[in-house]
């Protein structure tokens, strides 16, 4: 029993050596916050975002609505299918989240917004964390579908 033990301890320490000795990555250490969160305090994350995004040359861009909206769904939906476009996004933003819906509409921080009509909306901030551009995700749309090249010229114009 006292052989096994040793053993065990050792498998545990060698397998634990290069963890411990990792460093984080930049992805690691990043204040993305890549899901809806009822229960996270928006404007934190934003600031988190925008700390973040002057260190690493990036723009903040927060993706506003909720998992109980289907075109945000959908949103994920091309991020996910669309590897590329993930890329381009994560170059050049820092993604951040903000959850809006009858758990949490997050007035106090989207008050410092011009009025949202819909979700998602995606709004790019600028160095100052003032607006730069506001897009719903209606423009798009191609018919009643996310069109992945519309969503790519909104990620290169920016």
């Amino acid at each position: 029993m006292r052989k096994l033990s040793r053993f065990a301890l050792a498998t545990v320490l060698a397998l634990a050596a290069p963890i411990a000795g990792a460093q984080s990555s930049p992805a690691e250490s990043s204040p993305v916050v890549g899901r809806y969160d009822a229960t996270r305090d928006a404007a934190v994350d934003i600031e988190r975002g925008r700390a973040f995004a002057a260190t690493q040359h990036k723009q903040v861009l927060l993706v506003v609505g909720g998992d109980w909206c289907k075109d945000c769904r959908e949103l994920d939906r091309v991020f996910a299918q669309n590897a590329d476009l993930a890329a381009l996004r994560d170059r050049r933003f820092v993604l951040v989240k903000v959850f809006v819906g009858s758990e949490n509409r997050n007035e106090a921080v989207l008050a410092r917004f011009p009025k949202i009509d819909w979700v998602p909306t995606l709004i790019e901030l600028d160095d100052a964390g003032k607006v730069a551009r506001m897009t719903p995700s209606t423009e798009f749309h191609t018919a009643e579908k996310l069109d992945a090249a519309k969503i790519r010229r909104f990620l290169e114009s920016g």
